[in-house]
């Protein structure tokens, strides 16, 4: 049990991956090893998309309207300990009239070996239909995709 890193320690890890900009190198790496072992996407794709929550940001009207336009808001680049304390891409989106805070993690898994083969993560206020191209495994030997009623229309049926 001691030897079992907290949260914390996850996130800090997670976090550095995420400024040295190899997490997609690392998954891809992973990919090309589940290959070699003979585990290939080939039974179909399982579509779906979770809502990540962070804490909710206790921001001002103005400040709120000036981070949606993309900037960063008068006096916040003067502090730079409030800054890091502040989420400035999570989003709002409601869902079955419920309001979230945060994220959304998008992913695609194979129906055989269960392993994600593909993973966005976006704004929660991001549609899940949206991501369906960056989702959809092209390698994937079977054309066969499971997902819900978010990522129906026109766009997938093509």
């Amino acid at each position: 049990m001691n030897d079992i890193p907290d949260a914390t320690t996850v996130v800090f890890f997670r976090e550095r991956l995420r400024r040295a900009n190899v997490i997609d190198e690392l998954f891809e790496m992973f990919e090309n090893y589940l290959r070699d072992q003979g585990l290939e996407a080939r039974s179909g794709q399982i579509i779906d998309a979770t809502l990540v929550p962070v804490p909710k940001q206790r921001n001002s009207r103005e400040e709120n309207k000036e981070i949606k336009a993309n900037h960063l808001p008068d006096g916040w680049n003067e502090s730079p300990k409030r800054l890091q304390q502040k989420d400035l891409d999570a989003r709002w989106v409601k869902k079955n009239d419920i309001n979230h805070y945060g994220y959304k993690n998008s992913i695609c898994v194979d129906a055989e070996h269960g392993f994600i083969r593909r993973f966005v993560v976006t704004p929660a206020n991001i549609h899940d239909s949206q991501m369906l191209p960056m989702l959809l495994d092209p390698e994937n030997q079977n054309d066969y995709v499971w997902a819900d009623s978010a990522y129906s229309g026109e766009r997938f049926k093509n």
